[in-house]
């Protein structure tokens, strides 16, 4: 009769290995489906889209920020009823794209206010000027540089908990 010793322990080491492999991958597999972590992937994808829109501005010449912003706008709304934001770009003439979700919602840029709705105004700035926003009694400022700027600023409100995306 032959030992058979060395088969038994290749295949418990075999189904080991497997056990092992199986807890790993169940536990890189997780998704973290909280509010936080999909509105914080919504501001990053907004924020990097918008660097590749202003990325094509340069190259191409063509203003296409206008178009961007009107489809993030509709995007966001779709992703989040609830959250507020506001779009902020150009050079000397600034143009503010704002979505107001919630009538209790106060955003106010410089003496320029948004209701609830969408809502599109252009103002002239100069160079170096600084734009203050102030959105539910938080400020935020930022500045007008000669090549023109683009920001956007969105907050959502769920279960007594506020989430901020600037860029």
């Amino acid at each position: 009769m032959k030992k058979k010793g060395g088969q038994i322990f290749l295949i418990g080491s075999f189904l080991f290995v497997i056990i092992i492999l199986g807890f790993g991958l169940l536990q890189n597999s997780i998704f973290n489906d909280s509010p936080n972590y999909q509105f914080e992937y919504l501001a990053k994808n907004v924020q990097g889209e918008m660097l590749k829109t202003l990325e094509y501005n340069l190259f191409t010449g063509e203003n296409v920020i206008e178009n961007f912003t009107e489809l993030a706008s509709e995007y966001i709304k779709e992703s989040y009823p609830n959250a507020n934001f506001i779009f902020i770009y150009g050079s000397e003439n600034i143009s503010f794209q704002s979505y107001i979700s919630n009538p209790e919602t106060s955003l106010v840029v410089e003496e320029l206010s948004f209701d609830q709705g969408s809502q599109k105004q252009t103002k002239i700035y100069q160079t170096n000027e600084e734009i203050l926003i102030t959105l539910n009694g938080e400020e935020t400022s930022v500045t007008v540089y000669p090549g023109g700027i683009a920001h956007f600023l969105i907050i959502l409100e769920e279960n007594d908990e506020v989430f901020v995306g600037f860029s």
